[in-house]
């Protein structure tokens, strides 16, 4: 739990150390199988040969000779699965990371757009004689809470690059 009492977030940083982790792992694996391959591959037989093209995508429809037919339809599947599989978990993942910073991005126009509600209503609840009194300290007021906003809150939910991108957003778009 976080100082705020939320539970720990997942942020695309330790989304991108468990990637790299798992690529790593892949790679080494891939190393050893074909390190492994060289002393192992003539000792295997035509349908062991056949399974790993299938599942490495390294499959060939014209070298079916040497395996049974409901072999043939079984690699077909699966070969198309995974290669369908792989394409469709990229297009998913692509337009997550779009959602995920339209989502953002749309918080932090809501953010401004509270903002500068709360501001007006403050200026309307005001006698006119005192607005320009007044109006500079309330300015200060919501300067020193969004300083606040961005050290101590923005931090529980995004990662330091994620933060600044949001804040180039915020000041680009809406002078905030």
């Amino acid at each position: 739990m976080s100082r705020c009492g939320h539970s720990a977030v997942r942020t695309p940083m330790t989304v991108r150390k468990s990637a790299v982790a798992l690529g790593l792992v892949f790679a080494a694996v891939t190393i050893a199988l074909c390190l492994y391959a060289g002393s192992v591959v003539p000792a295997m037989n035509d349908a062991v040969i056949y399974w790993l093209q299938v599942v490495t995508g390294n499959w060939s429809p014209d070298k079916k000779e040497n395996v049974a037919d409901w072999q043939f339809i079984l690699g077909v599947v699966l070969a198309l699965t995974l290669n369908l599989g792989t394409i469709a978990a990229i297009i998913t993942g692509v337009v997550e990371l779009a959602r995920q910073r339209s989502t953002k991005m749309n918080l932090a126009n809501a953010f401004i757009m509270k903002d500068a509600s709360v501001k007006q209503q403050i200026v309307e609840a005001l006698p006119p004689d005192q607005l320009d009194v007044i109006r500079p300290i309330i300015e200060d007021w919501f300067k020193k809470g969004a300083e606040r906003w961005e050290k101590e809150y923005l931090p529980l939910f995004f990662s330091e690059e994620e933060i600044q991108r949001l804040l180039r957003f915020m000041r680009e778009e809406h002078s905030f």
